[in-house]
């Protein structure tokens, strides 16, 4: 991709990069619809880290995972993909409970695994859901308080209040002209606060309905007409989108640093509290849409 000045000094684009910047752009319209859409979402993830659906001992993962397909379906949505829900849980508590200890790989549940949600787990989510042609991409995280627990451990309130100084502190790397490829390179290079393993940078442009359909019938998740700069190279040689793509204004993404913290008691590869949302730069910056657990965590009682 080049960008050349003729001779009357006459700006030419290459039609590459002229279609990534047209399909990337966005009007505040539509960054103000997708507030509303992130908010919804983060409505339907509250109810469902509550204890109206998580019954701490009876629960399992899997009914979590279709209540959440069962409760879009009720209000006309639908997901891109399954919702990911995963449990952390200390060694401790792994050799307590009747599921398998190989179920937990560093103390944490796959995706693929089905495990009954127990008092003092950590529950994780990473869920999109479908709304006026707009895609979320939330990750967010509920403690399930232990028997005689009132309030969710100061040790746990005070990483997830870093995890979101960190994520701000990314989110200051966002600078017009950059490519994704310096932009999580600065990030990576980011001093962390005490408590803090490591944080890995990660941000992407979310899906659009409206071309979610392609000839041969390639979805959006396969990356074919998600448009415009990312975190990563690992993506599809179809993709139009790349981590040497620069940033611009009006452009969204589904901004998610994957962070691990130090929690006693929770093993020598911590916790993971990594965050996401969608997020729209503009002039101003990186702008949050309905950011969630900013500083509170959800709580099963």
């Amino acid at each position: 991709m080049r960008t050349a000045v003729g001779r009357k000094g006459v700006k030419v684009v290459d039609s590459w990069t002229l279609g990534v910047r047209w399909l990337e752009t966005m009007v505040p319209e539509q960054i103000e619809s997708y507030r509303l859409v992130q908010r919804v979402a983060n409505e339907i993830i509250a109810e469902a880290f509550s204890n109206k659906v998580i019954v701490p001992g009876d629960t399992t993962t899997d009914d979590l995972n279709w209540w959440l397909r069962d409760r879009a379906m009720e209000l006309g949505l639908e997901f891109e993909n399954h919702p990911s829900i995963g449990v952390q849980r200390r060694p401790e508590n792994i050799a307590r409970y009747d599921d398998p200890a190989s179920a937990f790989r560093h103390g944490r549940s796959g995706n693929a695994d089905v495990v009954t949600i127990q008092r003092g787990d950590i529950v994780s989510i990473d869920a999109d859901i479908f709304l006026l042609g707009l895609v979320t991409d939330s990750h967010q995280h509920v403690y399930v308080l232990e028997e005689g627990e009132e309030q969710v451990p100061d040790v746990l309130v005070d990483r997830l209040l870093k995890v979101n100084q960190v994520q701000d502190a990314c989110a200051l790397e966002f600078r017009e002209g950059r490519t994704g490829k310096e932009i999580a390179e600065a990030c990576a290079q980011l001093e962390l606060p005490q408590g803090y393993i490591a944080i890995e940078p990660a941000f992407h442009p979310p899906p659009m309905y409206l071309r979610r359909f392609l000839d041969g019938g390639y979805m959006f998740s396969h990356k074919t007409w998600v448009a415009g700069m990312t975190s990563g190279p690992g993506y599809y040689p179809t993709s139009i989108v790349s981590n040497q793509h620069r940033l611009h204004r009006n452009t969204l993404y589904a901004f998610e640093p994957h962070a691990h913290v130090i929690v006693p008691g929770w093993g020598e590869e911590g916790v993971e509290l990594g965050m996401g949302q969608i997020v729209a730069f503009t002039e101003e910056g990186i702008n949050y849409l309905a950011r969630s657990q900013q500083t509170l965590w959800h709580v099963v009682r």
